[in-house]
């Protein structure tokens, strides 16, 4: 069980506490390394994860934001290798930007790429 962050038990929300220390830690100055303390077996120990950088995000993010753009890229990606389907073909997901994206994919009736998945999800998020 992960009960705190940098050597530091949560002492507020275990949620927000570990979000700031995965941006923290994807960004250059982090070097990827994310420090977590464990509990396993009645004993807490220091792990530490490597995360890949991405940056830091700028003060306009999401927009004009170089780490928001790699995010995303990495989604699209993900959604043009893997599709949108679960194992028993239900969505995976269900927000309407992305189901246009899917109704469209579908219609097509050809595997999406990452620059169409990309592109359709950047025109209908300024919706």
């Amino acid at each position: 069980m992960i009960v705190g962050v940098n050597g530091k038990p949560f002492d507020d929300d275990a949620r927000l506490q570990l979000a700031r220390a995965i941006t923290v830690a994807e960004t250059e100055a982090g070097r990827g390394r994310l420090q977590l303390l464990r509990w396993r077996a009645g004993a807490t120990q220091p792990v530490e994860l490597k995360l890949a950088v991405l940056g830091s995000y700028s003060a306009t993010a999401p927009y004009d934001c170089p780490k928001s753009k790699r995010i995303l890229a990495q989604g699209c990606q993900y959604i043009a290798q893997h599709g949108w389907k679960n194992k028993r073909g239900k969505l995976e997901v269900s927000i309407p930007p992305l189901d246009k994206l899917i109704a469209a994919i579908e219609a097509d009736r050809r595997p999406p790429t990452l620059q169409t998945t990309q592109a359709f999800i950047q025109t209908n998020a300024k919706r």
